[in-house]
């Protein structure tokens, strides 16, 4: 039997109070309980699935060794050896099923960007990548990397004909030597050589420096050339932050399924096409919500009539989040009800494991009845014996 959102809510307690001390404590889908802090929840709710194996869901490579370790130290995660990184436990999968399913309890975040469906794959990447950088912190710049004196790099022509020129010096001093005394060609070999790799490091830093500097410069570009084709959660405000998470989260939740990555739901094309509408959908209906919001919130109210307008655009705004919610609770039941179809399958192919396994320890047991009756014989032979040599030492001490 199916339950609903209202009837998992007790799964979770607060264990200590609010703030970097929060711990809490949620009953998992087989009885098990776990004690996680808001760190840890958000790195396995961030946790994807591998690609070609849809059953082990790796930690994202940017979540703190502390965190990597808490996750540890409870179960929820450990080392793949195949992958070559952390992975989510079977405990720890059931933990992010239970944040998906229930993320209306939490202040679930977006995992990232929601973009338009129609975005092509290079675009989506290129947009991430830039979204990625601009939010990226200025790395300072130690004072090995670049010294107070050194100057702007050069443009590829001019470091080119530098290290030509640099180049021909060195092998015309060689020749010279070569020709006077092989010896000191010799002696003067070694520093050439040293000098040529010098100049040629240094060509290669200023092409990289070069490549990152137009990298840089483009990025932005993207941004403004999308712009109205994604919607990230520094774009929301924080009720309709958390309710991008939330859908975000069912959606996840659907895909990353082990029954969607095998093929065992109807349509795999159609869950895709349908999932990404429906989300970029929500994403621009909270978008317009926090904007709508913000003005209503900052228009000045200086008589009747605006007091009146302003009731009016609450009640529309209010109307408007409620049909969002209602399509976000459908999403999470669509989730739901995808988990539970998981775990009866996972429910099936357990239970055909565990007794493939009872079936040969029988048939093992039952192919060697000759070893239980040649153990028994000599058992009795030997009780046999063991009569024997008390009788002779009775008959011995008799004597």
């Amino acid at each position: 039997m199916r339950k609903g959102a209202d009837e998992v809510e007790d799964r979770w307690d607060l264990v200590t109070g609010p703030g970097d001390g929060e711990i809490v404590r949620v009953r998992l889908d087989d009885g098990q309980e776990a004690e996680v802090s808001p760190p840890m929840m958000a790195a396995v709710a961030r946790a994807r699935p591998q690609e070609n194996r849809p059953d082990p869901f790796s930690l994202d490579p940017g979540v703190p060794e502390k965190t990597v370790s808490d996750l540890v130290a409870g179960g929820l995660a450990g080392y793949d050896e195949d992958s070559g990184g952390w992975c989510l436990t079977v405990v720890g999968a059931q933990l992010r099923s239970a944040l998906v399913l229930d993320a209306h309890r939490h202040h679930a975040e977006p995992r990232g960007v929601s973009v338009h469906p129609e975005l092509s794959e290079d675009d989506r990447e290129l947009l991430v990548e830039a979204l990625n950088w601009e939010g990226r912190e200025p790395e300072p710049v130690q004072p090995s990397e670049l010294a107070p004196t050194d100057p702007a790099p050069r443009s590829p022509t001019e470091s080119v004909s530098a290290l030509v020129i640099l180049l021909g010096t060195v092998t015309g001093v060689l020749c010279v030597a070569l020709i006077s005394s092989f010896e000191a060609f010799a002696l003067l070999l070694l520093p050439g050589l040293l000098l040529g790799a010098g100049a040629l490091y240094s060509f290669q830093r200023q092409r990289a420096a070069q490549i990152q500097a137009i990298a840089e410069n483009d990025e932005p570009d993207v941004i403004e050339e999308l712009q109205g084709h994604f919607v990230t959660g520094d774009m929301l405000d924080t009720p309709a932050r958390w309710m991008l998470g939330r859908a975000q989260r069912a959606a996840d939740a659907v895909l990353d399924s082990a029954i969607h990555q095998r093929g065992l739901l109807l349509d795999e094309v159609r869950n895709r096409v349908v999932l990404a509408d429906v989300e970029w959908a929500v994403a621009q209906s909270l978008l317009r919500q926090s904007r709508a919001r913000a003005r209503i919130e900052t228009t000045p109210l200086t008589g009747e009539r605006s007091r009146q307008a302003a009731e009016r655009a609450r009640t529309a705004l209010h109307e408007d989040v409620a049909e969002v919610e209602r399509r976000i609770r459908t999403l999470e039941d669509y989730a739901r009800r995808v988990r539970e179809a998981e775990l009866e399958d996972q429910d099936r192919r357990s239970a055909a494991e565990l007794d493939a396994i009872a079936d040969s320890t029988t048939e093992a047991g039952a192919a060697h009845p000759h070893q239980e009756d040649a153990l028994s014989h000599l058992v009795r032979a030997q009780e046999l014996a063991l009569r024997v040599a008390a009788l002779s030492d009775d008959a011995q001490g008799s004597s």
